[in-house]
C-alpha cells in the first residue's frame, strides 16, 4: 500500500519547480492581480514539461488561493487574501478539542506584538476609528449582539496599524474563530466584569494613542491574563455537557 510509482514523484518535483517560477513571476511584478496565464500547452511549452505537470501546478496554486482557475476560460492571478488559510483555522479549530484555549493563546502571541507596533505607526485617522469603536463599546458594554462585531472590528483596527501585511492576513484568517471564541466567552456573566472588560479596552487605547509600545504590550497582556477565568468556566461547562 505504501508503493510510490516514480514517474508520480518526478512529476510531483517538477511541477514544484513550475510552481517556483510562476511565483517568481509573481513575486517580481511580471504578472499582477487580474492577469491571464497562458494556455496550459503553452506553460508546459515554455517550461519543456508535460501539460499534466502544468495542470498540477495550476491546481496546487489555485488551492493556495494564488489563481483562479475557471474551466473553458483562462486561469487568472488572484489578488491575494486570507480565504485558504481561513478555511484551515476553520477546521483546524473545530477538531481541536481544545480549541477555544489554542486561539485566545494565538491572539495573545499576534496581538501583543501587533499592538507594540501598532503604537508606533498607527494614524490619526485610524486613532479617530479606534476611538469611535470605544465609543460603541461603552453604550452596549452588555449587548453581546453589538459588542462582539464591534470589539473584532477594534482589535482588526490594531492589527493593521501594525503595518505588518502578514500579521494581518493571519488576523483576517482567524476572524471567523475569533468572533466565536468572543460569543463563548462573552456570556460568562460569572466570571466576566462588563465594566472591567471596557476599562481594558480604554487602556489599550490610551496606550497606543501616547505612541508607547512598551504600555501598550502591557495592556494587551492584562487583557489576555483577564481572560482565563471566562476560558476555564467556557471548557469546564462544554465538558460536563
Amino acid at each position: 500500500m505504501f508503493d510510490v510509482k516514480v514517474e508520480n514523484l518526478a512529476r510531483a518535483r517538477l511541477s514544484d519547480t513550475v510552481v517556483q517560477h510562476m511565483a517568481g513571476w509573481i513575486c517580481n511584478g511580471s504578472l499582477k492581480p487580474g492577469d491571464e496565464l497562458p494556455a496550459e500547452a503553452e506553460l508546459a511549452r515554455r517550461f519543456a514539461v508535460s501539460k499534466a505537470v502544468v495542470r498540477e501546478a495550476l491546481q496546487r496554486m489555485g488551492e493556495m488561493g494564488v489563481v483562479e482557475i475557471r474551466h473553458g476560460k483562462s486561469t487568472t492571478i488572484r489578488e491575494q487574501g486570507s480565504e485558504p488559510l481561513a478555511q484551515y483555522f476553520q477546521f483546524a479549530v473545530r477538531t481541536s478539542a481544545n480549541g477555544l484555549r489554542e486561539v485566545v493563546e494565538l491572539r495573545r502571541a499576534l496581538e501583543t506584538n501587533t499592538v507594540s507596533l501598532a503604537a508606533r505607526h498607527i494614524t490619526e485617522t485610524e486613532l479617530d476609528e479606534l476611538r469611535r469603536q470605544v465609543d460603541i463599546l461603552d453604550a452596549n458594554r452588555t449587548n453581546s449582539q453589538v459588542w462582539i462585531p464591534t470589539n473584532a472590528v477594534f482589535h482588526m483596527i490594531l492589527v493593521k496599524a501594525s503595518r505588518n501585511v502578514l500579521m494581518t492576513r493571519l488576523f483576517e484568517a482567524l476572524s471567523g474563530p475569533i468572533e466565536e471564541s468572543m460569543r463563548r466567552l462573552h456570556s460568562e456573566r460569572a466570571v466576566r466584569d462588563p465594566d472591567e472588560t471596557f476599562r481594558r479596552h480604554v487602556d489599550i487605547l490610551n496606550a497606543v494613542a501616547a505612541r508607547d509600545p512598551q504600555a501598550a504590550f502591557a495592556a494587551m497582556q492584562r487583557h489576555f491574563d483577564a481572560t482565563e477565568p471566562a476560558i476555564v468556566a467556557v471548557l469546564s461547562r462544554e465538558t460536563e455537557t
